[in-house]
C-alpha cells in the first residue's frame, strides 16, 4: 500500500487498495484462528493422554 502512495498511484486504483487492506486483515485474523486451535489441540491431547481406565469405561458406554 504504501508502494502505491509512494508513487501517487492510489488515487487511480482505489479497489486495489482496498482489496490489500482486506487482504492483510485476513491474513493475520487466520494467524490467530491458527494459533488458537493449535493450542486448543494441545490441551485436547493432554486431557486425552490424562485419562484413566475409570473415567474412561463411563464415557466408552455413554456413547
Amino acid at each position: 500500500m504504501t508502494i502505491l502512495k509512494n508513487k501517487k498511484l492510489d488515487s487511480f486504483f482505489p479497489s486495489i487498495e482496498i482489496a490489500l487492506q482486506f487482504y492483510y486483515t485476513l491474513s493475520i485474523s487466520n494467524f490467530y484462528i491458527k494459533i488458537s486451535f493449535s493450542a486448543l489441540k494441545k490441551i485436547k491431547n493432554y486431557l486425552r493422554s490424562t485419562l484413566s481406565k475409570e473415567k474412561l469405561n463411563p464415557l466408552f458406554f455413554c456413547s
